[in-house]
């Protein structure tokens, strides 16, 4: 009976194997390999590609791009994890609590996730683009004269994109981390009060 369960698995594991190898694994190798050569078009068709070694990443090394493109990518990921972590682990938090509209405030937050992500670009380009919403209403108040360049200045772009990363991953990891939060039995936060432990202890605890 264990070894026909076992088979039975496998049969259902296997699709799911082999697309993982074919359109993960194996592409990846591949490039791996490629990296290696001196490939272009023509010698990419016929498989003449010369070995190379490192030489390619020597040169994307060398290039000041790379390094521009590789500050921009620590940035937009380093800002984008702590603060889509901070910030939806402290809404996560907030609601473990019980309190009205709870439901609806759960609701309304999950928005930026569900929204087609087109929507959620125009809506951004809307807001940070040269003639948009945020530039106008700098101006209105007086903080500003000319129109900032929220998206194509060299120096503010990603910010602006990083920004508009954090708000759309806030509500996976706030899901994530409700989600967490919910599975932790209640005798746990009893045990910490009676022991003593005020809000953060008990918490950490």
């Amino acid at each position: 009976m264990k070894i026909k369960r076992k088979k039975a698995l496998f049969v259902f594991l296997l699709p799911s194997v082999l697309f993982v190898v074919a359109f993960g694994v194996y592409p990846t190798i591949y490039s791996l390999l490629l990296s290696f050569k001196d490939v272009n078009l023509i010698t990419y068709i016929r498989g003449t590609a010369k070995y190379i070694g490192f030489s390619n990443y020597l040169e994307v090394l060398k290039d000041p791009l790379f390094w521009g493109a590789f500050k921009n990518t620590l940035v937009f990921t380093g800002l984008s994890l702590f603060f889509q972590m901070t910030i939806g682990f402290g809404i996560a938090l907030l609601f473990n609590y019980e309190f009205p509209l709870k439901g609806f405030l759960q609701a309304l937050i999950m928005v930026p996730w569900v929204m087609p992500i087109m929507v959620s670009g125009t809506y951004f380009r809307w807001t940070f683009g040269d003639s948009g919403f945020l530039n106008n209403l700098l101006i209105s108040l007086g903080w500003i004269k000319e129109p900032i360049r929220w998206i194509t200045s060299e120096k503010l772009a990603v910010y602006s994109i990083t920004f508009a990363n954090i708000w759309l991953g806030i509500p996976f990891n706030y899901l994530l981390l409700y989600t967490g939060l919910q599975e932790i039995p209640e005798e746990l936060y009893e045990s910490a009060e009676i022991d003593g432990a005020k809000d953060g202890k008990r918490f950490c605890t």
